[in-house]
């Protein structure tokens, strides 16, 4: 009977295939009562009566609730050019020049934390691998910079409409 009536939580998750941001629906879990069962069969029994007795089934509910606003979160992030500017030497005779991440790399540097919620269940959070973002940035600069000290400003560019 409890095999029939069973089944775990299910949390929320979301995750990030290149640039896909794909998500899944928290499911609460049933757990039969076995015990708090029998003992309603016990009583209905000893009334001398049959009839119905109701399975005791307790809800088990999921830790991770709702991840819509970390998943639009990432989406957002995905969907805005990521520039790297290098605002150039004028004593050098160089322009100001933009590098455009590519999506896939940013990507790549998103993480999804999980953290423990005031509520006991588990949010989770997006954050961006500062590391490899500082790497990225670094080498773009040693590139453009040859013996000289070149810094990069990073900065999200909003496309129209967002």
């Amino acid at each position: 009977m409890a095999q029939s009536i069973d089944r775990p939580a299910r949390d929320a998750t979301v995750t990030i295939h290149g640039l896909q941001v794909v998500t899944t629906v928290a499911q609460a879990g049933r757990d039969t009562d076995l015990q708090a069962t029998w003992a309603a069969v016990q009583a209905q029994l000893a009334q001398g009566e049959s009839g119905t007795v109701d399975v005791v089934v307790h809800e088990l509910p999921p830790l991770v609730h709702d991840v819509e606003a970390v998943a639009d979160q990432a989406r957002r992030l995905l969907r805005t050019p990521l520039l790297l500017a290098y605002a150039g030497d004028a004593a050098q005779d160089e322009a100001p020049q933009q590098f455009a991440l590519d999506p896939v790399q940013l990507a790549g540097w998103l993480h999804i934390i999980p953290q423990p919620s005031a509520s006991g269940g588990i949010s989770l959070t997006l954050q961006v691998d500062e590391a490899a973002v500082r790497a990225y940035a670094q080498t773009l600069a040693a590139s453009l910079a040859g013996d000289r000290d070149a810094r990069l400003l990073i900065r999200l560019i909003q496309p129209p409409g967002a």
